[in-house]
């Protein structure tokens, strides 16, 4: 990629990001109960969980939501269904002409009739979460006893009564392998299409460190993703999962058409951002919650979606911007956990999840042989990009800088950029 093909990529992302930002997509978590536990669950949802939101408050989402021309809204949890205003919320969602989506595990008793009252109510789409394709490897995630044919049972009945239905994978080291054996298990119970979703560590999660795939098992997904494809099979991955390069095009939409919504009422830019506040990004948590400002307001005068947004539109900067792979990669995902009490050096702390060989060692850390000798495209060249947003020009939010791009350090090292 020449440079001047490099600034006019640069300055596509910065249009394509820098439009007026349009809410099409709500994901409103009602509730953090939840009859399994998982373990990498990023919400720490229990079945004696507090969080639950008020009808009434759920009530004022849509409607809002409505006023400000929302396309879909989707319920989550925890495990929605046991939320028990959900039927209600979805008729009133389907009222005002938005489309809705369930995502839950289908681990409640009467899963059935529920899933009918809510299909006659007007819901969409359903979206399991399956970590196997065996109980013994699917139980091993969720740690409760029986999930495994709970959620096959409602797979199948939601398909069966012409719901539109889908599946969701987050991959960790016990069942990355397993890919093909759910995608096969699926297709039997008639779902088409996959999510493969990367795992952040958060919530519950933030205790899996060493469930974290390594460089080489992220190729090894990759190539198990390319392989399925090819097969005709309908795979799809997040943005967080840029760096493997699987998908033309990506973009990074968060906080320019969707937003998540928490029980208690919080607004978050993705499902990356859950365990991040707004007054650790910005200072203070000003139109951040739908309790205390309308919908329109947080939207458009959030300091924290601003914060994010003026993020994604800063242009890349070196390596990356010279990189020939930075289309498809775009830089990573910038979101990630840290060990500061400032999100604005928070951020600066950076899970990498593969270890690309092309930038310099981390501050204080012991020199690495060959670094950093490698040219920036090596990185993506051999699909082995995972930084969290590591080459974007500095601004409010202190990351991407120059010469940042993650680089030999062992597998899953949390360094300082």
């Amino acid at each position: 990629m020449t440079k001047k093909h490099c600034e006019d990529f640069s300055n596509k992302i910065i249009a394509m990001n820098d439009m007026d930002p349009i809410l099409t997509e709500i994901k409103i978590e009602v509730t953090y109960q939840c009859r399994l536990s998982c373990i990498h669950c990023s919400s720490d949802a229990l079945l004696s969980h507090p969080s639950t939101m008020s009808a009434s408050d759920c009530t004022k989402i849509i409607q809002e939501a409505a006023d400000v021309g929302v396309k879909n809204i989707a319920f989550s949890g925890g495990e929605p269904l046991l939320w028990e205003d959900l039927s209600n919320s979805v008729y009133l969602a389907n009222k005002y002409n938005i489309s809705t989506t369930l995502y839950t595990t289908g681990n409640v008793h009467d899963f059935k009739n529920i899933i009918i009252t809510l299909k006659n109510s007007g819901l969409n789409k359903a979206i399991f979460s399956l970590f196997g394709a065996t109980p013994q490897d699917h139980q091993a995630i969720t740690r409760v006893s029986g999930s495994f044919s709970n959620t096959i049972n409602a797979i199948r009945t939601s398909s069966t009564n012409n719901i539109q239905t889908e599946l969701h994978f987050v991959p960790l080291k016990s069942n990355y392998r397993l890919l093909a054996d759910i995608v096969e298990l699926a297709s039997s119970l008639g779902v088409k299409r996959i999510s493969v979703l990367r795992f952040v560590p958060q919530g519950r999660g933030a205790l899996l460190q060493k469930d974290i795939l390594s460089k080489d098992e992220n190729l090894e997904l990759k190539r198990q993703i390319e392989y399925l494809r090819a097969k005709g099979y309908d795979i799809r991955t997040g943005s967080p999962y840029n760096f493997l390069l699987l998908n033309e095009n990506p973009k990074c939409t968060s906080g320019f058409d969707k937003i998540i919504v928490d029980p208690e009422s919080n607004i978050y830019p993705c499902d990356a951002f859950k365990q991040i506040k707004a007054k650790e990004l910005v200072g203070n948590d000003a139109y951040s919650n739908l309790k205390l400002y309308s919908l329109k307001d947080c939207w458009f005068l959030s300091p924290f979606l601003k914060a994010v947004r003026e993020y994604l539109s800063t242009p890349f900067e070196e390596p990356c911007v010279n990189c020939r792979f930075l289309r498809k990669c775009l830089s990573g995902c910038r979101s990630g956990p840290g060990p500061s009490d400032q999100f604005s050096a928070n951020i600066r702390w950076t899970q990498f999840l593969v270890t690309p060989p092309c930038a310099p060692k981390p501050e204080g850390a012991p020199p690495l042989a060959g670094s950093p000798g490698i040219p920036p495209s090596a990185c993506a060249l051999q699909g082995q990009h995972g930084a969290a947003g590591c080459c974007r020009t500095q601004t409010t939010l202190p990351v991407r800088a120059a010469g940042r791009c993650p680089s030999q350090y062992p597998a899953n090292t949390r360094i300082r950029i």
